[in-house]
């Protein structure tokens, strides 16, 4: 027997270096996705990720933008550095992975449970992706194995270490906070259970789970609640548990078999309540119910309490997709610690055919095996080649080509471009899908009048996106032009105005608006963006497009300092009355702006 667990360990650490190796690849090769740029952008770059202090949005993965500014001061702005936060928690992983493992005497669910965990493409490729879902999953499965191995043990170091690990999680993924919950509830049960422990290691164990859980509780609790009054609590829906949550983990996880495992998810759920409480009429007792073998039926039983309570009375939406991903190891670990507890040790064959539902996810691993793209951002791709395609039309001195696509390809984009010096324009949306941009970024049949105007040059099978250019170069007659525009020194302003107009010679008019400034700030990161905004005769913004300072690159002086860009303008409509050019300085850093020029032009429709 322990020749056997000797041997699995050696094969386990196998499997381990095989997947460390095949994440690291990922992290290398895979273009980076579009809630890692804002990650990047909104809270890495500035060093602002701390809970109040910084943009209060649930993109914020608190941990990992923590770690991940750590990494980028040391190592730079590369998806590896970006990403390497996440990989460096994967050895966590398969360390508790397998000491939970072990915990499973039948060696055929104990195998289930770990290759699940590790081999389940849409679980594992998150740690190679600069988010917080990856850390807060191997933080989670060491909380859980700590809360196991107290209920087997009662040492106090498991209890604490469990509320410490199940706190680093939630930092690392907010919606966790259910989970804590039920860590506390299961712990204070063992407590209130437990009466024949000394009173001095009751009191130990109380406080605790005061100052370890309750109190971070709290804390976690007020962020929630700010972001909740700042309407940023936004993922998910309220439309019901099944249809959001279940649903959108189970096509997460297998999107080509989603009603083969919504029947398995149906019959594991199933077999976990028949079989606790068959055990539980067997054996009605608190001893019972604080045994190991019924934590994760606790997790995953709680965390579906705690989801449909908060939406019913509270209105706070359902996880979805991604931010449910932690029921894959708690209903995984719920049916196979029950079905090693039912099989108490009797006819070990009959845990080879409870197991056999779990070959799915190896044998889908082998089918996804890829270091092209990620399960869950697949359409964000945008690959460097796309860059490199454009970047040779771009002549240093002379304006740069301009790039067209929906609205949501602007990250990527600008990640690609802050890293190769940040040349060339943003990807802009408010003519989409429309004709005025040298290049677009979409698939050549979103739009069949493209065939006329644009030749597709390269195309992204992942995506299902090409790389269109225009068969012949817009034509634009200018309207106005302005020299010498000056900040008349160093200011520290929010804002300053570079130009502003009537629009009612412009309407029915694509513009162009041009830019050429000398920009000086020793802020690093500049956050400032130079917007042109269109506005109605309500006040309304028709069109906003914007060039962010700090996205293009992150020094502005000398050479560096240098903007020569520009920005599309799809056609004025007849309700438009101002265009605004202006400089918004957010944090009101002193910067300068000298020798600047400003054109503006109408594109000539050539479509």
């Amino acid at each position: 027997m322990a020749n056997d667990r000797v041997s699995e360990k050696k094969i386990f650490f196998l499997l381990f270096i095989f997947i460390w190796v095949y994440l690291w690849l990922r992290a290398i090769c895979i273009p980076f996705a579009h809630d890692e740029v804002a990650t990047f952008f909104y809270y890495v770059q500035p060093g602002r990720f701390l809970p109040f202090k910084a943009h209060m949005d649930v993109n914020n993965h608190f941990l990992n933008s923590a770690l991940s500014w750590v990494s980028y001061r040391i190592f730079g702005s590369s998806p590896l550095s970006l990403r390497l936060p996440n990989l460096l928690f994967v050895p966590v992983l398969f360390y508790f992975v397998f000491k939970t493992g072990q915990e499973i005497s039948n060696k055929f669910l104990r195998w289930a449970f770990m290759l699940t965990i590790c081999l389940c493409q849409s679980f594992i490729e998150f740690f190679g992706i600069s988010r917080g879902y990856g850390i807060s999953m191997a933080l989670l499965l060491g909380g859980s194995w700590q809360l196991l191995a107290y209920a087997r043990t009662f040492r106090l170091h498991n209890a604490a270490s469990a509320l410490l690990l199940i706190n680093l999680a939630t930092f690392a993924n907010l919606p966790l906070i259910n989970t804590s919950v039920i860590f506390i509830a299961i712990l204070f049960f063992l407590l209130l259970t437990r009466r024949n422990q000394a009173k001095f290691t009751r009191l130990k164990l109380s406080t605790i789970i005061l100052f370890i859980g309750i109190i971070p509780l709290i804390f976690f609790t007020f962020i929630l609640l700010e972001l909740r009054k700042n309407g940023t609590l936004y993922a998910g829906s309220l439309k019901g548990f099944w249809e959001v949550t279940v649903s959108t983990v189970i096509n997460l996880l297998a999107p080509s078999y989603q009603h083969l495992l919504a029947i398995l998810v149906v019959l594991m759920a199933v077999f976990c309540v028949l079989v606790f409480f068959y055990h539980l009429f067997k054996n009605p007792t608190a001893a019972f119910l604080g045994e190991k073998s019924n934590i994760f039926f606790y997790l995953v039983a709680g965390n579906i309490l705690c989801s449909v309570v908060l939406a019913r009375f509270f209105k706070v939406n359902y996880p979805e997709d991604r931010i449910g991903l932690y029921f894959l190891p708690f209903l995984s670990g719920a049916f196979l610690f029950l079905a090693d507890k039912f099989l108490g040790g009797r006819n070990k064959y009959f845990g080879l055919v409870l197991s056999l539902p779990f070959l799915f996810f190896p044998l889908q691993f082998i089918q996804r095996f890829n270091l092209g793209y990620f399960t869950y951002y697949v359409s964000d791709n945008i690959p460097q080649r796309f860059y490199d395609k454009v970047y040779a039309h771009y002549i240093p001195g002379k304006l740069p080509p301009t790039v067209g696509g929906e609205k949501g390809r602007h990250f990527c984009w600008t990640y690609l471009d802050f890293r190769n010096g940040g040349r060339l324009t943003q990807v802009f949306s408010s003519d989409y899908p429309g004709y005025l941009s040298d290049f677009i970024i979409a698939g050549l049949n979103s739009n069949p009048g493209w065939r006329n105007v644009y030749d597709s040059i390269d195309h992204d099978e992942y995506s299902g996106r090409d790389l269109l250019i225009r068969k012949r170069p817009v034509k634009m007659v200018q309207l106005y032009e302005k020299s010498g525009i000056s900040s008349g020194g160093i200011t520290g302003g929010d804002f300053f105005t570079l130009y502003e107009t009537k629009t009612d010679s412009l309407i029915n008019s694509p513009l162009c608006l041009s830019l050429d400034l000398q920009i000086e700030s020793k802020s690093k990161p500049f956050t400032t963006w130079i917007a042109a905004v269109v506005t109605g005769n309500n006040g309304e913004n028709i069109y906003y497009e914007k060039i962010p300072l700090d996205w293009v690159r992150e020094k502005w002086s000398g050479d560096s300092g240098h903007l020569l860009s520009l920005m599309l303008i799809g056609r004025i409509p007849q309700n438009a009355v101002k265009l605004s050019v202006y400089v918004w300085n957010m944090n009101k850093a002193p910067y300068s702006i000298e020798n600047g020029k400003l054109r503006l032009s109408r594109i000539i429709p050539d479509w």
